[in-house]
């Protein structure tokens, strides 16, 4: 049986609809043009991204393939390294621009997540940072040493920024 029950119990389902909402506001639909490709009624699909409806696991793919993204961006939160909004993408602050800014951060999540799993199957091996030879004090000192050629450092060197 495929349906709400068969998905995990714990799921954050207050956070599956906001997903669903961002990420059917990227790509510009109403709900009512999403519920239609979807088959579901509009009137559910409000539900679900206010959180108080259940996707079955058919729902969920066909969500997925309306906003070409993964299941898993839909049922997982974004990493915090990513997420750099002050404000989520709302029907009050939906523009051509704005849109535009979620689908490119919608493409880095998943993204990051590809990368995690290669390096989880050990696929992808990673090279450990190379240290900046001393503290970084500023962000001008920071973009100096990338300048010289210290860019494998940066990451490094920003992590140690004094306080």
């Amino acid at each position: 049986m495929c349906d709400y029950r068969t998905i995990a119990e714990d799921l954050n389902w207050q956070l599956v609809g906001e997903q669903v909402r961002q990420a059917r506001l990227s790509v510009g639909m109403s709900q009512q043009d999403l519920a239609s490709v979807v088959g579901l009624e509009r009137t559910m699909l409000a539900k679900v991204e206010a959180g108080h409806r259940r996707l079955d696991g058919l729902e969920l793919a066909r969500l997925a393939r309306a906003f070409r993204v993964s299941m898993e961006y839909l049922i997982e939160p974004r990493p915090a390294v990513l997420s750099r909004r002050a404000a989520p993408l709302t029907e009050e602050t939906d523009t051509a621009a704005a849109r535009s800014s979620e689908r490119l951060e919608i493409a880095l999540t998943e993204w990051l997540r590809n990368v995690q799993q290669l390096i989880a199957l050990d696929l992808l091996q990673t090279r450990p940072l190379l240290p900046y030879p001393q503290r970084v004090t500023s962000e001008a000192e920071a973009r100096a040493c990338v300048e010289v050629g210290h860019s494998h450092s940066l990451i490094a060197a920003m992590c140690t920024v004094a306080s």
